[in-house]
C-alpha cells in the first residue's frame, strides 16, 4: 500500500519544490495544501503517514497544527516532520515540546530531506538517476 504524505506550504515555490523531491524519492500518495486550516481538516481526510509542515502559515501555524495533530486519538502518533526559516533555540525547543518528530531549518537539502522523510516513512529511497541510467549498484563508487 502506498503511503500518504500531507504537506503544508504556503509558498507555492517551496510546496512545489518539497512536492518534486518527495515524489521522486519514494513512490507515496501526495496531498499539498497552502494554509494550517487546510491541512489540519485533510490530516483528518487522508490520514497520512507523514505530515511535513511549514511553521509559519495563515489562518493556522505548523505549531497549532501540530499541537491538533498530537492531541486527535488518530492522527496522535503521525510523523510530524516541521519545515522553519527559525532557527532560534526558542522556536527548536517550542516544537519539540509540542511533539514534532523531526525538525529540518529552510532553505533545506534536497538529499536531507530525502533521508528524513524516507525514514520517517520506513521506505527505502528511490534514486531516481539509478532508474533512468539503469545503473546497477555498487558500494565502491562513492558520490563527491
Amino acid at each position: 500500500m502506498r503511503k500518504k504524505v500531507l504537506i503544508a506550504e504556503d509558498d507555492y515555490a517551496i510546496s512545489l519544490a518539497i512536492k518534486t523531491i518527495v515524489s521522486s524519492s519514494c513512490d507515496c500518495e501526495l496531498t499539498i495544501v497552502k494554509d494550517g486550516e487546510a491541512a489540519w481538516q485533510a490530516a483528518q481526510t487522508h490520514m497520512p503517514d507523514l505530515i511535513i509542515s511549514d511553521w509559519n502559515m495563515p489562518l493556522m501555524t505548523g505549531e497549532e497544527l501540530l499541537k491538533n495533530i498530537r492531541s486527535d486519538e488518530q492522527l496522535g502518533d503521525t510523523p510530524f516532520l516541521m519545515l522553519s526559516a527559525r532557527s532560534d533555540k526558542d522556536s527548536v525547543l517550542d516544537a519539540i515540546d509540542a511533539g514534532v518528530t523531526d525538525y529540518m531549518h529552510k532553505p533545506f537539502d534536497r538529499k536531507t530531506l530525502i533521508m528524513k522523510v524516507t525514514g520517517l516513512l520506513g521506505v527505502q529511497a528511490q534514486d531516481p538517476m539509478v532508474e533512468l541510467f539503469d545503473l546497477p549498484e555498487d558500494e565502491n563508487l562513492q558520490e563527491s
